[in-house]
């Protein structure tokens, strides 16, 4: 699992500058990611979470959901039924709002 806090994530973004700085110097970073092949933390990070929501809501064999989310919910919601709603409701947002952000980073990419 990944960095929670905007400190620790934007510690970790530092890294990668600096890595790619001393490798293209010469280059802004959005330019040395390209030349690269690689994304910024923040695009990976969002990437990461659309593959995962597809996971769940697809039944890959990979991930279980039940177990995956209704340990964290059951406390809260107490039915199966409220569970299953509550997870519905929130991949729809969380979805939603994910691709938003890719939409919006990748059309800022190619500006």
């Amino acid at each position: 699992m990944g960095p929670c806090f905007k400190v620790d994530i934007n510690k970790i973004e530092d890294v990668q500058r600096r890595f790619t700085k001393a490798c293209l110097p010469k280059m802004s970073y959005e330019e040395r990611l390209f030349r690269l092949g690689l994304q910024t933390l923040e695009l990976h990070r969002i990437m990461t979470d659309l593959i995962t929501c597809y996971k769940l809501i697809n039944g890959e064999p990979d991930i279980d959901c039940d177990s995956f989310i209704s340990s964290f919910l059951f406390f809260f919601l107490g039915s199966v039924r409220q569970i299953k709603l509550a997870i519905r409701q929130l991949l729809d947002a969380h979805i939603k709002r994910l691709f938003v952000q890719y939409s919006a980073l990748t059309s800022a990419a190619h500006l």
